[in-house]
């Protein structure tokens, strides 16, 4: 149904009515998942129990790719995964708890696109290609994602625990839903549609990983009735939750950030050097340096800080490594962080401001 409002869809998540950020962030998501061929943000939800994860993820879906298999379990075997993200466009995973690296890579890819192989049965030759791009979802207690390229693809959401006197059975939230379905999901399209005309218009600079959707996040925004400024300040302090989080996930990281901010907020030495003080202060802050995340030889710790170094660079520090004559020197040191720029086209005038949108009821989608 045309002329239903997409803000709508918000009442029926567990979201914080004042976290404006958030808000937007989760609508402008939402609407970008019915964009095909581009890269999209993986949707990453965390709460205790009873906050309304799998709920969020079953009423998206239930509004945009319709299944009888609302949300998904995920396979711990690469083939079926892929089989898996091949048959489901929004793919939304339920408990999801912790992520060994070659599953979160397979996430990764299937977010901004790649390519699958395996072979195909009955033949000894034979391929079956895959080549896709999803739209994913991870719900779980804590943070299911924790390495840095799936955080630099994801929107970290927390939801709030529903006290008793809000909870409602799973039957009359769904018939409210079904009420008032028709109008939000005329909502979303109504938005895309506008957005469609806004998008050729942005002048964008500054944009974060997720470039492409970044500039889409924008148009959905205009059209919504936000600014440019709004949303990309919203994604800006999602992005540094994310970076943070990327940076703490590592005991390393943790060690390293706490040393340099209660220490000295600059380093220079050899690997063993500063693999020495970081297991001196390890034991100060009663971190097992035993643990498997802990490298156990000053060549490991490089390789963890050559991994670390965008979320590193993100919260304020550049590691440099440099090898003179036989030695091998690591630097770290302070560095200002870039805010995002934005440039309009128009003279400077946002898309908001030269946008009109009475011609909208003569749209087709």
């Amino acid at each position: 149904k045309r002329g239903g409002s997409p803000w709508r869809l918000l009442d029926f998540f567990n979201i914080d009515p004042e976290d404006n950020g958030t808000r937007l962030m989760l609508l402008c998501t939402s609407i970008s998942l019915l964009v095909p061929l581009i890269p999209h943000l993986i949707l990453v939800l965390h709460g205790t129990q009873g906050s309304g994860k799998t709920c969020l993820f079953k009423l998206l879906r239930g509004l945009l790719d319709p299944s009888v298999i609302e949300v998904l379990s995920l396979p711990r075997d690469e083939r079926e995964r892929v089989q898996q993200l091949e048959h489901h466009w929004l793919a939304f995973y339920d408990n999801v708890y912790s992520l060994p690296p070659w599953i979160s890579d397979t996430l990764c890819r299937a977010a901004t696109g790649g390519g699958f192989t395996k072979r195909e049965l009955y033949t000894d030759d034979d391929d079956v290609l895959y080549n896709f791009r999803r739209c994913v979802g991870l719900n779980g207690i804590n943070i299911a994602a924790q390495r840095g390229d799936l955080l630099d693809r994801s929107l970290l959401v927390q939801l709030e625990n529903i006290p008793k006197e809000k909870r409602r059975t799973e039957k009359e939230l769904l018939s409210e839903f079904e009420k008032c379905k028709a109008e939000i999901l005329g909502g979303l399209l109504d938005t895309l549609v506008k957005a469609l005309r806004i998008y050729p218009t942005l002048n964008l600079k500054g944009l974060e990983r997720m470039a492409d959707f970044t500039r889409w996040g924008c148009a959905i925004a205009v059209a919504l009735g936000k600014t440019e400024k709004e949303f990309l300040e919203a994604y800006e302090v999602k992005v540094r939750m994310q970076t943070e989080e990327a940076a703490h996930a590592s005991p390393v990281a943790t060690v390293l950030l706490d040393y340099l901010e209660n220490n000295t907020k600059q380093w220079e030495g050899t690997p063993t050097q500063l693999y020495k003080t970081l297991l001196n202060h390890a034991k100060t802050l009663e971190i097992n340096t035993r643990q498997k995340g802990f490298p156990k030889a000053p060549n490991r710790l490089i390789r963890n800080l050559n991994e670390l170094t965008p979320s590193l660079r993100a919260l304020g520090y550049e590691v440099n490594t440099a090898k003179t004559g036989s030695t091998r020197k690591v630097c770290i040191s302070t560095v200002p962080t870039v805010p995002t720029v934005i440039s309009h086209e128009n003279d400077g005038k946002s898309c908001h401001d030269t946008y009109d949108d009475r011609d909208d009821r003569d749209d087709t989608f």
